[in-house]
C-alpha cells in the first residue's frame, strides 16, 4: 500500500475553509429545498426564464446553483486531504466505494420518499445529488489507484467536452436499453421499468459530475502547498474559470445548449432581461458553462475564506459544513412541516397545496435552519467524541 510521506500540519486536521465553504452551500441549499416546499411557482414556472420571472425569484434560484458542483468539488478534494493525512490508497479506495455504495442506498431508501414532487408525478426512484454523489465515490475509488495526471485528464475531458454530446436525445420516458444507460450517463430523462407504468427519473446522470469530482481531488493537492502560494493559485484558477465563463458565453457558441439573447424575451422585454438570460446556464446536466461560472466563483470564496475568521457566525457554519448528510436528510422532514405549516397559517386554500409567495420562502428558510442548528451542533459534537467508522458515513 502506498502512503504519503511527512505529510504537512495543516493536512493532519480539518482544513476550516473547506468547512466553512460546504457549510455555506449548504445554507443556500436549505433555501433552494425550502423554494421547492413553500413556493406557489415551484411545480408550474421556471424561475430562471426571463419572460417570467422577477429578479428576486430570478436571484433566490440562480444563487443555489453554487451548491451541487461546489459540494461534489468539495467531495472530491477531502478524498485528497484524507490521502494526505497519511491514509493508505487502499483504504481511501475501500471507504470511497463503500461510502458511494451507501450513499446511494440512502438516496433510493431514504431521500427519494421524502421528494417534493408535483401532483400526479409518481416515480418509483428520483436520482438526484447524492445518488450522483455516491456513484462519483465508486468511481473515484478506482480512480485513485491511476496517476494524477490520468485523474486530471479523465476529469477535464468529460467537463470541457461532455456538451458536445447535446445531440444525442431520446424520447420521454426512455424505453430502450441504451436509451436508459445515456439517461445514466448524460442525458436527464425517466427510465421505463418492465412493461409497465412504473419508471425512474434520472436527474443527475453521471458525466460530468464524475469528472467535477475527479477534478476536485486533483485540486486537493494544493493543501500540501505553503498557504500564501495555496491562496494565489486558487485566485488565479477561480479568475480564470470566470473569464472563460464570460467569454464563452458572450460567444454564444459552445458550452450551454440554452443561448442567450440580448433582449432576453421577445413578448415584454424589461431592462434586466438580457443579463438574465445570459447568466441562465443549464444544471441538468451541469454545462460547461454552468460549472465554469459556479465552480469559479467557489474557488475565489475558498481563497477569500483561508486563515480569516468571523465570530459566531463562522462557528454555525463550520457545523453545518462538518455534517453535511445529516444536515441533508434533516432538512426535509424539517421543511414538510414547516410548509404545511405555513400554508396552513395561510388558509385552508393554502394547506391544501397552493404555494405561498417569496416572503414565505425566506422565513421558512431561516426556520428550518434555526431548527436543525442544535441538532446538528449535538451529531457534530458526538462525532467530536467518538471515532466509530459508521459516523464517518454520515
Amino acid at each position: 500500500m502506498t502512503t504519503q510521506s511527512a505529510p504537512s500540519p495543516q493536512a493532519q486536521s480539518r482544513i476550516e475553509s473547506i468547512d466553512w465553504l460546504r457549510g455555506m452551500v449548504m445554507i443556500l441549499m436549505l433555501l433552494d429545498h425550502a423554494r421547492d416546499f413553500i413556493h406557489g411557482g415551484a411545480f408550474t414556472g421556471n424561475p430562471l426564464d426571463p419572460a417570467t420571472t422577477t429578479p428576486a425569484l430570478y436571484l433566490t434560484r440562480w444563487v443555489t446553483h453554487l451548491c451541487a458542483p461546489t459540494f461534489v468539488f468539495l467531495a472530491g478534494m477531502s478524498a485528497r486531504l484524507q490521502l494526505l493525512r497519511g491514509l493508505c490508497t487502499r483504504a481511501l479506495s475501500r471507504y470511497l466505494v463503500t461510502r458511494g455504495l451507501f450513499l446511494v442506498a440512502v438516496e433510493l431508501l431514504v431521500l427519494g420518499p421524502m421528494m417534493p414532487l408535483e401532483p400526479g408525478f409518481e416515480p418509483l426512484a428520483f436520482l438526484q445529488v447524492i445518488w450522483v454523489l455516491g456513484w462519483s465515490m465508486v468511481i473515484l475509488g478506482g480512480l485513485v489507484h491511476a496517476p494524477l495526471w490520468f485523474v486530471a485528464s479523465f476529469g477535464a475531458l468529460q467537463v470541457l467536452l461532455h456538451n458536445s454530446l447535446d445531440w444525442i436525445e431520446y424520447g420521454w420516458p426512455a424505453r430502450t436499453l441504451d436509451g436508459a444507460l445515456w439517461a445514466l450517463l448524460h442525458q436527464p430523462n425517466g427510465i421505463e421499468l418492465g412493461h409497465s407504468d412504473r419508471f425512474a427519473v434520472v436527474m443527475y446522470p453521471l458525466m460530468p459530475w464524475v469528472g467535477v469530482m475527479a477534478l476536485g481531488f486533483v485540486a486537493g493537492r494544493l493543501f500540501a502547498l505553503e498557504p500564501a502560494r495555496r491562496r494565489r493559485l486558487l485566485v488565479a484558477m477561480g479568475s480564470a474559470a470566470v473569464l472563460a465563463f464570460l467569454t464563452l458565453r458572450w460567444i454564444n457558441s459552445y458550452g450551454d445548449p440554452i443561448p442567450w439573447s440580448a433582449l432576453g424575451s421577445t413578448d415584454s422585454p424589461q431592462p434586466w432581461n438580457a443579463t438574465l438570460s445570459f447568466f441562465n446556464v443549464e444544471k441538468y446536466p451541469p454545462s460547461l458553462l454552468y460549472l465554469l461560472i459556479t465552480l469559479g466563483i467557489a474557488l475565489l470564496v475558498l481563497a477569500a475564506l483561508e486563515g480569516r475568521r468571523f465570530g459566531r457566525i463562522q462557528n454555525v457554519v463550520l457545523t453545518l459544513g462538518r455534517v453535511p448528510l445529516f444536515f441533508y436528510i434533516l432538512q426535509w422532514p424539517l421543511l414538510m412541516a414547516i410548509g404545511w405549516g405555513l400554508r396552513a397559517l395561510n388558509g385552508p386554500a393554502s394547506s391544501e397545496g397552493a404555494g405561498l409567495g417569496l416572503p414565505a420562502v425566506y422565513l421558512g428558510w431561516a426556520a428550518a435552519l434555526i431548527a436543525s442548528y442544535p441538532l446538528c451542533a449535538a451529531f457534530a459534537a458526538l462525532k467530536r467524541r467518538k471515532k466509530a467508522v459508521w459516523l464517518s458515513y454520515l
